[in-house]
């Protein structure tokens, strides 16, 4: 599990995931009966964010605090992977076009004739 839970090739929301469902039930197994004080607490917070600072690889001495407390929230849902960023649909057309602007390209649009003499160039 731990060889899963520190690879960076599974993103950070689903290792979060595994964690919730594969690790937390068995350190609070029968937690209900549980006398719950300030000392456990502790424990239990201190291996929250071991597991997490595992997770990020993140030794104990940098002080990260900031970004474990955001992930344990639960607010940040992960990096894109590496490789070539999204492409978007207007931004292709503009590409294919030429059209520098989306308004210029929205204003075509409204004009039929210019519009399908901008297409009919494309094919």
């Amino acid at each position: 599990m731990r060889s899963i839970l520190s690879s960076r090739n599974i993103s950070i929301t689903l290792r979060t995931r595994l964690l919730q469902c594969y690790i937390w039930p068995i350190v609070l197994y029968e937690c209900e009966a549980w006398t719950i004080k300030e000392d456990l607490r502790k424990r239990i917070e201190a291996f929250e964010m071991w597991t997490y600072r595992r997770m990020l690889s993140i030794s104990w001495t940098q002080r990260r605090y900031d970004i474990l407390q955001l992930i344990m929230m639960g607010q940040i849902a992960g990096k894109r992977g590496v490789g070539r960023g999204k492409k978007s649909w207007l931004r292709n057309i503009r590409q294919w076009t030429g059209v520098t602007s989306a308004a210029k390209l929205f204003h075509l649009a409204r004009e039929r004739d210019k519009y399908s003499a901008l297409m009919s160039n494309l094919q």
